[in-house]
């Protein structure tokens, strides 16, 4: 027997992927997916996912946090300062917004003339997809406790969706990387 052939024997004996591990951040995204905010009502955006938002659109477009005043909906979800119009959320959450949105933009999706896919694209890669790796961090973090896969699983998904995580990575809002 060659060596060849007992590195093909071998590599048969190996599995190439494990399904318990990469069940978890696929069930996130197939319950999410269809869950994101733009999809359910793609009109209706709450004032502070506006906001942030508007202020993506204003670092992609002048390179500022600064809002436009006409694009301001609601005073109480922007801070005035006399001259310009800010945000109330913290300005890396916008800035790393920006850069995914830059390279969405890149694929050919502008957030001018496709708001509504823009930001559910948004959501999908800046927020659901991190909350599904962590679902999977999680199962890896099971190893800990010398859990069985199949218990591991159960605490992946139970440490997703049943503390209120899941909620958070079908908006845009910074609670879901911040956990």
């Amino acid at each position: 027997m060659s060596w060849f052939d007992r590195w093909k024997a071998n590599r048969r004996q190996l599995p190439l992927v494990r399904p318990w591990a990469i069940a978890g951040p696929v069930l996130v995204l197939l319950l999410a997916a269809p869950m994101i905010r733009p999809l359910l009502s793609p009109g209706l955006i709450p004032p502070r996912q506006a906001m942030t938002l508007e202020t993506v659109r204003s670092i992609l477009r002048d390179g500022t946090l600064t809002i436009d005043r006409t694009r301001v909906l609601d005073a109480q979800s922007a801070y005035y300062n006399g001259q310009h119009f800010f945000s109330l959320d913290a300005p890396a959450f916008s800035i790393g917004l920006s850069g995914v949105s830059r390279i969405i933009e890149w694929f050919g999706v502008p957030i001018d003339q496709n708001p509504v896919l823009h930001e559910y694209l948004l959501i999908l890669f800046a927020i659901t997809l991190p909350t599904a790796l962590a679902s999977g961090l999680l199962y890896r973090m099971g190893r800990a406790f010398e859990l069985r896969r199949s218990w591991r699983m159960v605490l992946a998904m139970s440490g997703v969706l049943a503390t209120g995580w899941f909620s958070y990575a079908v908006v845009l809002m910074p609670h879901a990387l911040a956990t």
